[in-house]
């Protein structure tokens, strides 16, 4: 559950300057720290980006984006990375203070997590401080700690001031707690349509294929709607075995197809050889260069699949489908890779029951913060899957994670 990782906050809009109805929702759990907040940071894939961007720093943004597209989303947000971006050339309106905040395009800003944006508040924040830094950006204070009632102003500014306090230069909001502050400021915004209460988790969908030659091919063929629907009609089939109870669709129109998953008795599905691992020039695998083993027949009674050419005239029992091109990514395997160390010679099976019963679960698990809410999270589905289908004993993969830390951490 801390994995999942629930959080309260709110959700604010940015109006986006000279951009007439056009806004950036930010999700923040700080927005006591709002006042703070002195530029935005977008995902290079926004979808917004493209609409913002000035003539002039184009080429630095499409340069930097083309760099980013090359990175996995682990090595964009890995914590030890030094901060990257580009500026924009556009700018966003502080809603609390009217104030223009420059938009920078960073890569560490997943399009896939939250909104795809965030505000820099570098006063507040080890990654924001960071980023203000590299980038010669103000870096202003909102934030103090409580002072002493004894004693009138006794407390000193303390630079990245990261904990709740007392706001200062937040106009009506001095001297209030974040405690309170938090809602205070959410509610002024809300009556504005600038800002509402929302929860978010850091549990986020984990983009899991990759247009590539290597990697484990998903058992699934494309067909087209009249022929799932006779697969539908049968009363038994092998290939009903993993039949979704609502269909799977992908493309429109004639383009429209159902995905059909092999049977048990078809596994495992093997690469077939290719003379060449560079893409196809449609940006498909390489594996679509491979027509032979992509356009298939497939048997709606046995399940049994066959190269299409080798079936000319196919009989009520035969269908035409297509492969899916995409592979698995380099983490299918790290979801279960500590169960095979228990036994990797063995042929038959993922491994001998007996040595598994044996050595158990890994009681040790020391990796990267990153690590919490994303691999080992999927790791941990897999593994609670293999649980209930009865092939490990134990219902929890790892005993304790332990984070060794990072030299040069954001926090020193």
């Amino acid at each position: 559950e801390a994995w999942i990782g629930r959080s309260e906050g709110a959700t604010v809009s940015f109006d986006v300057d000279g951009l007439a109805g056009e806004a950036l929702e930010v999700y923040t759990t700080r927005i006591d720290t709002l006042f703070g907040a002195t530029f935005i940071v977008i995902a290079p894939e926004h979808p917004l980006l493209e609409k913002m961007v000035t003539e002039e720093q184009w080429p630095d943004v499409e340069a930097y984006r083309e760099k980013a597209k090359s990175k996995s989303d682990l090595a964009r947000t890995d914590l030890a990375k030094d901060k990257s971006g580009v500026f924009s050339g556009a700018y966003a309106i502080n809603p609390i203070n009217g104030e223009r905040m420059p938009i920078w395009v960073a890569d560490y800003v997943l399009i896939s997590y939250g909104t795809g944006v965030v505000m820099g508040v570098p006063g507040h924040d080890a990654r924001d401080h960071e980023f203000a830094k590299t980038y010669n950006l103000p870096i202003p204070y909102v934030l103090k700690a409580h002072k002493d009632p004894t004693e009138e102003g006794s407390q000193t500014e303390q630079p990245l001031f990261k904990e709740h306090g007392v706001l200062i230069r937040s106009g009506k909001f001095n001297g209030m707690h974040s405690a309170d502050a938090l809602k205070a400021i959410t509610e002024e915004l809300a009556q504005h349509n600038q800002a509402r209460a929302s929860v978010h988790y850091k549990l986020r969908d984990w983009l899991f294929s990759r247009q590539r030659y290597w990697g484990e091919p998903f058992p699934i063929i494309w067909v087209k709607e009249n022929d799932y629907q006779k697969l539908q009609a049968l009363p038994q089939s092998p290939l009903k075995e993993f039949l979704p109870q609502e269909p799977v669709v992908f493309g429109t129109g004639e383009a429209k197809r159902y995905a059909v998953s092999l049977p048990m008795t078809a596994l495992p599905l093997r690469l077939p050889e290719v003379e060449s691992y560079l893409p196809s020039e449609s940006g498909e695998s390489p594996l679509a260069n491979s027509t032979e083993w992509i356009e298939v027949a497939l048997n709606l009674q046995t399940g049994e699949t066959r190269p299409a050419n080798e079936v000319k005239d196919p009989s009520e029992a035969w269908i035409y489908g297509r492969r899916e091109t995409n592979t698995m990514p380099q983490w299918a395997g790290s979801c279960w890779y500590y169960l095979r160390y228990l036994d990797p010679q063995n042929a038959n099976a993922i491994f001998d029951p007996k040595i598994e019963q044996y050595w158990g679960m890994p009681d040790f698990y020391i990796g990267g913060a990153e690590h919490a809410v994303l691999h080992l999270l999927y790791a941990r589905f897999w593994h609670l899957f293999l649980y209930d289908q009865g092939i490990v004993s134990e219902p929890e993969p790892f005993k304790r994670l332990f984070h060794q830390g990072i030299i040069l951490g954001e926090d020193g």
